[in-house]
């Protein structure tokens, strides 16, 4: 017989990202690594208004939005 396990997810959070519209789906980009110099986070996120945003970070000063 199993054991029913549950494993909290534990997580922290880099950076807040705002998005008007309700997320439908994301994509990671490969260029993401928060492991080497210099760490950037970008994904691709399709919303409810039928538009695809690109969020592109450097964790310091620079995010961008297309």
């Amino acid at each position: 017989e199993e054991e029913d396990v549950n494993e909290a997810v534990v997580y922290n959070p880099i950076r807040t990202f705002h998005h008007d519209t309700r997320v439908h789906s994301i994509a990671w980009s490969p260029e993401t690594s928060l492991s080497i110099v210099p760490k950037i986070v970008a994904f691709c996120i399709a919303g409810a208004d039928f538009k695809i945003r690109l969020y592109n970070s450097n964790l310091n000063d620079v995010n961008m939005y297309e």
